[in-house]
């Protein structure tokens, strides 16, 4: 890609003035917010000790990378590279001991870049690659300390960089190619098993990718979404924050969290004002308890909330005035010790920001059912609270213990054929595999056990000739000429097409099916079950259940019902 540079020496000046003018037009609405340097694209991590750390960029062909660190309100600030072409956003985590590590595209060398501090000195690693790549970066340390990255190649699309004691590895994902125009964000699991969240702009959806033994999954969160981030909590359950298009300018704030392999969405809040130059709108992070926060914003808006007992509480950290606005369309977040929300962003053309705020973290009762929210697993429903009676089967955890109460309710039932003989084989199963399948005895005899509302269906594989012969032709055919009137159970069994009515059409199938030149009937079945399916409901009484089986074809009703 060939890039034309042209310096302008008193751009840096410009800015500054203009950082200046805007700086004192921006309302605090509770939050403590400040300038903290001139730059774009920040990134922002807490550590153990709540200090701040804070990295951005100042992009131009003289561009430079600063780190910022904030403690007990002392701000100090490093520049650490200079005399580049840097690109962001910039990426920033924390090892083990606190110390940063930051990742961005270096213009330069076109690759991406790794940044680190170690005994007080910065050190530059290159990521290798052949390719024009390394854009829009996330980073992670595993718990063995190496590094995970993320990012994008527009030649191949999602590319991941892992780096251990013995240097970089880099694999390119086999993703469609897609340009650098959404996100990356990487977590790592237990196993170290690194876990991304990616815009693929090849096909205009959020996509998951994970490994495991060294293999790869891609998998669909939503479509038409944009700037995902994802965050793991204690029991080890994947959260990931988005942007999903409305129309236009407007999108809906999404969080979505994965259920086995599908991922559960649901609507935080609405932007109506998204775009500018940046690519990392939205931001989400998890406290000890497991309550999910998230910073997100657009070009006239940003805005904090968080998730506690089921509900979201949405805070503004700062509302720009005019259309579009200052702010450039990038939040990031981090928690301290205390679940308290830090907020990086920038607003043009580059002033970064940082903001906090202390929340009042007392114990309050919303509900009135004397249990306040840090022991109420549910503190706007006073039937939710610790003590309180379960009930079964409804997925809700009534007494805050962690667990669902689930109560098995006994169902049981005979298959038997016209005659009251036992219907052996039956394959007894619910429609959304859910229960069974279970089969039953040479009785006809089954149970089983449910635990909600199920529908069950019932089947038996039986050789479709069971009991057919040239008597049952001539009693079907008696009856289409009104000779003689068959019962209604010998009708079922002669209507061999199942259309509900008898003509030559079912003898021509029986007679088929007795000579062998069919295997089975129209729709695969051999037996017809009266009822065809049972509807089981734990709040009922009844669950016991008689069911009448009639082969078909055998409108004498001689069939063998133990056959199989």
């Amino acid at each position: 890609m060939f890039h034309l540079k042209i310096k302008v020496n008193f751009r840096s000046l410009v800015l500054n003035l203009l950082v200046l003018v805007y700086a004192s037009n921006l309302p605090a609405q509770s939050w403590t917010i400040m300038s903290v340097g001139i730059g774009e694209r920040p990134s922002i991590s807490v550590d153990a000790r709540d200090k701040v750390h804070i990295g951005y960029l100042f992009e131009d062909f003289d561009g430079y990378v600063e780190y910022v660190t904030i403690d007990n309100g002392t701000i100090n600030t490093e520049r650490f590279a200079e005399g580049g072409y840097y690109y962001g956003p910039v990426a920033i985590a924390l090892d083990a001991t606190g110390s940063p590590g930051i990742v961005l595209h270096d213009h330069d060398t076109e690759d991406e870049v790794y940044y680190y501090r170690t005994n007080g000195i910065w050190v530059e690693e290159q990521v290798p690659s052949d390719n024009h790549d390394g854009w829009d970066n996330s980073l992670v340390y595993d718990n063995q300390g190496n590094l995970h990255t993320a990012s994008v190649d527009p030649a191949k699309g999602l590319e991941y960089a892992f780096r251990d004691a013995s240097g970089w590895t880099k694999e390119s994902l086999n993703t469609e190619r897609f340009s650098y125009s959404g996100s990356t964000s990487i977590v790592t699991d237990g196993a170290n098993q690194p876990h991304i969240a990616f815009h693929n702009g090849s096909n205009s959806r959020l996509q998951y990718a994970s490994r495991s033994a060294g293999q790869w999954t891609i998998a669909d969160i939503d479509t038409r979404s944009i700037y995902g981030d994802i965050t793991m909590d204690n029991s080890g359950q994947f959260f990931v924050v988005y942007l999903k298009t409305v129309e236009g300018s407007t999108f809906e704030v999404k969080m979505a969290r994965l259920q086995g392999s599908n991922w559960i969405q649901e609507t935080v809040d609405t932007l109506f004002n998204v775009g500018g130059p940046a690519r990392h709108s939205v931001s989400i992070d998890v406290d000890a308890d497991d309550n999910l926060h998230i910073s997100y914003c657009d070009q006239g808006i940003v805005k904090y909330a968080r998730k506690t007992s089921n509900n979201w509480s949405v805070d503004v950290v700062v509302e720009e005035s005019g259309t579009p606005g200052r702010i450039a369309g990038l939040s990031d977040l981090a928690l301290d010790s205390n679940a308290d929300p830090h907020i990086t962003y920038y607003l043009l053309p580059t002033d970064v920001r940082y903001a906090h705020k202390k929340f009042d973290n007392t114990p309050v009762d919303n509900d009135n059912d004397g249990f306040t929210n840090d022991v109420d697993c549910d503190d706007n429903d006073p039937n939710i609270h610790p003590g309180a009676t379960e009930i079964p089967n409804n997925n809700v955890d009534e007494n805050c213990d962690g667990v669902i109460e689930i109560s098995t309710f006994a169902v049981s039932g005979q298959f038997v054929d016209r005659d009251g003989r036992g219907i052996a084989n039956v394959i007894v199963s619910s429609d959304d595999g859910s229960v069974g399948p279970v089969m039953s005895d040479n009785d006809g005899r089954w149970n089983l056990e449910v635990e909600n509302p199920v529908i069950l269906s019932f089947d038996k594989a039986d050789n479709a000739a069971n009991g057919l012969s040239s008597v049952d032709l001539i009693l079907t055919r008696n009856h289409i000429l009104q000779r003689t009137v068959l019962s209604a159970e010998a009708q079922i069994a002669a209507d061999a097409n199942q259309n509900g009515s008898l003509s030559v059409s079912d003898i021509v199938i029986i007679t088929n099916v007795l000579l062998e030149r069919i295997n089975n009937f129209p729709g695969g079945k051999s037996w017809i079950f009266q009822p065809a399916t049972l509807t089981i409901d734990p709040t009922s009484s009844a669950n016991s259940f008689m069911i009448t089986g009639i082969k078909l074809g055998d409108t004498n009703g001689n069939a063998d019902p133990q056959s199989n």
